[in-house]
Parts: C-alpha cells; structure tokens; sequence
C-alpha cells in the first residue's frame, strides 16, 4: 500500500504531531496467485468494506508494557 503521511501540528498541550496516513493505492497479491492493483477509489471502497471486528486485536498500550518488560538482546556488531 502507497500513501501520503500528514503530520498534524500539536494541539496546545500534545508533545506530538498527530499523524494521520491517506492510502493512495496498493497493490494485492491472493494466495492463488491472483494480483491486481487498487487505484484510490477502488481502496477507499475496500477497506471501507472491512469488518470493524478484529478477532486479533490487541491492546497497544499493554504490549508495549510487556515487551519493555523483556530482557535485551545484544546484536554482534559486523
């Protein structure tokens, strides 16, 4: 997918810029193999076609908990 990132000024009292992503168009590849491209109207309507229930969703601000939570993993330097 291909879009546009819109950084929002803060609003008085934000630290951060709100940031918001406008999608332009993708390109979509099925497990049989299909592929097409979906211009900006064609995605616009299938994302808006989407269900709003995620049966995977999860709460953003408990795994970032979890994961400041784990222990480091030191990288070798090349």
């Amino acid at each position: 997918m291909s879009g546009l990132n819109v950084d929002v000024s803060p609003r008085h009292g934000l630290l951060f810029p709100l940031t918001k992503f406008v999608p332009s168009a993708a390109y979509a590849r099925l497990r049989d193999g299909t592929h097409f491209l979906l211009e900006q109207d064609a995605l616009f309507a299938a994302l808006a076609a989407q269900s709003t229930v995620n049966d995977n969703e999860i709460e953003f601000d408990a795994a970032i908990r979890t994961m400041s939570n784990e222990e480091g993993i030191e990288l070798p330097s090349l």
